[in-house]
């Protein structure tokens, strides 16, 4: 049987996992990917972002995506008219477990 690691090398829920690393850095911060979260995306894009997400152990990352349709948002032009825009959020790596003090 084929651990969750060895499944990852080659895809992710019909996506290889390259491209899955290409669109975190779509919603990624600049400042440090273990920030929380504030982005945006396309319709076109959720679905590969969403496995993206889900391909992260959330027990190390605590990285839980939510989305919501926006409108009039268009940051560094990146959007074209008529595009269905996603405003993507996650607390981040270190407001989870994982950011939080030592506990034995």
């Amino acid at each position: 049987m084929e651990t969750r690691a060895e499944l990852l090398t080659e895809s992710y829920h019909g996506f290889p996992v390259e491209e899955l690393s290409k669109a975190f850095d779509l919603v990624k911060p600049e400042s440090h990917w273990k920030d929380p979260i504030e982005s945006y995306c396309t319709s076109d894009e959720i679905k590969i972002i969403s496995a993206a997400f889900d391909s992260i152990p959330r027990r190390k990352l605590n990285l839980i995506m939510s989305a919501e349709l926006v409108k009039d948002v268009n940051p560094n032009n990146r959007f074209k008219l008529g595009d269905n825009i996603f405003k993507v959020t996650a607390i981040g790596y270190r407001q989870g477990p994982a950011g939080g003090p030592l506990s034995f």
